[in-house]
């Protein structure tokens, strides 16, 4: 035993109850249940409890041995004692010594208790455009095997870490012009492919940047106004599953994005106020755009050539009141009406209320 009040070992095979009950106390019911076990598992253990355990992976990816941290959690009763990063430290010796050339890791945007944990030990995020260069056509094959394909808002950090070049305006370009080729899908596909309009093209586009600018710009001041550094990062571990909802049944599931301190190392719990409050401007500007827009339809205020955008702009804010404001739950954690909940329930339930009945009234 080393000078802390607990030791890091391999997990036995009859210790799995164990292990998966410490686990339960750590994730929400809903993440549970993607939970698995591989055959390299440590865990800390003080006398007879077990504190914690990381979840280890390697496998081989074009002439490559990739280590993946895969879960990391520790009981509730052991946080603050540093035996996260005993965990991360033997994990990263235990993948070394296996012969893994990179580590990778999928944290939750949030989770800064881990992913602080991760910056410490010399890793950083690969954004997209750096996944793509370093996986080329197995960025696929690699996402299946890390699994992240639904994980929204979690981003991917690896060790050795890659200097990211600084273009959050490309992302948030790229990341608007995905989400308006899924809503176009969408659209057509709800009219069983019997059409194939350019004015369905340009009003899906149009009306996904109207929603997506307001949105960001407005969490952009209101955190340049807090004095607080942000920049945009996308969550591409969700586009596969927009698309497919988008082919299957015809609904657009907006995957927005959104804004984090700059810094690789931050505290959730210190940054929640400025959060929250960037989350209520937002979620307040694409609602009164929602009303104001049913408004004029309503009232006949709108030229003719503009009825049919504005209807397209209603039908697409809708899915966006319900996932930015309404879902707050594993894996919608990383939206805008988490930082409200956490923020402030009495307005994220007078956001909801409006939000479901602006979407069930038009």
């Amino acid at each position: 035993m080393d000078s802390f009040p607990f030791h890091i070992r391999s997990m036995h095979i009859n210790e799995k109850d164990r292990v998966l009950a410490v686990m339960k106390l750590s994730f929400p019911p809903v993440q549970r249940l993607f939970f698995s076990l591989t055959k390299n598992v440590l865990v800390a253990q003080k006398e007879n409890d077990l504190l914690g355990a990381i979840v280890l992976k390697k496998f081989d990816l074009n002439n490559s041995k990739i280590g993946l941290v895969y879960w990391i959690f520790t009981a509730p009763t052991a946080r603050g004692l540093g035996v996260g990063g005993q965990l991360i430290k033997k994990g990263l010796e235990t993948l070394e010594e296996m012969g893994c050339q990179e580590v990778f890791a999928c944290i939750e945007g949030h989770n800064t208790s881990s992913s602080n944990l991760l910056s410490g030990k010399g890793f950083e995020i690969l954004t997209l455009g750096q996944q793509v260069k370093r996986f080329g056509l197995d960025l696929i094959p690699f996402w299946l095997k890390i699994f992240h394909i639904i994980d929204f808002g979690h981003f991917l950090w690896v060790k050795p870490a890659v200097k990211e070049v600084a273009r959050p305006g490309l992302r948030w370009w790229g990341n608007a012009f995905f989400n308006g080729l899924i809503a176009y899908i969408a659209s057509i596909r709800l009219l069983k492919f019997q059409t194939i309009s350019l004015e369905i093209f340009f009003q899906s586009f149009i009306a996904v940047f109207v929603l997506f600018g307001i949105r960001n710009i407005s969490m952009g001041l209101t955190a340049y106004f807090l004095k607080m550094k942000v920049r945009f990062r996308l969550w591409e571990s969700a586009f596969p599953l927009s698309l497919l909802i988008s082919l299957a049944v015809g609904r657009w599931m907006p995957i927005p994005g959104s804004m984090y301190p700059v810094s690789s190392k931050w505290s959730y719990k210190n940054k929640q106020s400025e959060l929250g409050k960037m989350s209520l401007i937002s979620c307040t500007m694409i609602l009164i755009l929602a009303f104001s827009t049913q408004g004029l339809i309503s009232y006949d205020l709108l030229p003719s050539h503009f009825i049919s955008f504005a209807k397209t702009l209603i039908t697409f804010s809708k899915p966006l009141l319900i996932f930015d404001i309404v879902l707050i739950f594993f894996p919608f954690t990383c939206f805008n009406g988490a930082r409200l909940w956490d923020w402030n329930k009495m307005v994220w339930a007078l956001y909801v209320i409006l939000s479901i009945y602006f979407y069930l009234k038009f």
